[in-house]
């Protein structure tokens, strides 16, 4: 499963979109609700999971990451540029800015 920051527009939304359309499982965050549960609709709702989390607030993180697993499996890939989602067992964060992982 790959987890998306900034997944409710521009780049994260991008980056969503390609892991989806590989075939990925794709858990998009946000801090809009409204757009991050836009962008996963889009992508039809299987191997999706939406919510809003502020990647600056550790718990908040944590929180998210058991949700996203509970509805998608593991984390094998965290997209994005908080250190928070490097510090999680499990997941291999990609601080690349060049949108590939």
């Amino acid at each position: 499963m790959v987890v998306v920051t900034g997944a409710g527009a521009g780049i994260g939304q991008g980056n969503a979109q390609a892991f989806h359309a590989a075939g990925g499982r794709v858990a998009l965050a946000d801090l809009r609700k409204d757009a991050v549960e836009h962008a996963a609709a889009g992508l039809g709702g299987e191997r999706t999971f939406a919510g809003v989390v502020d990647v600056r607030t550790r718990n908040r993180c944590r929180l998210f990451f058991a949700a996203a697993e509970r509805a998608l499996g593991p984390v094998t890939i965290g997209r994005g540029q908080r250190r928070h989602l490097s510090e999680l067992p499990g997941a291999r964060h990609d601080r690349s800015r060049n949108g590939t992982a």
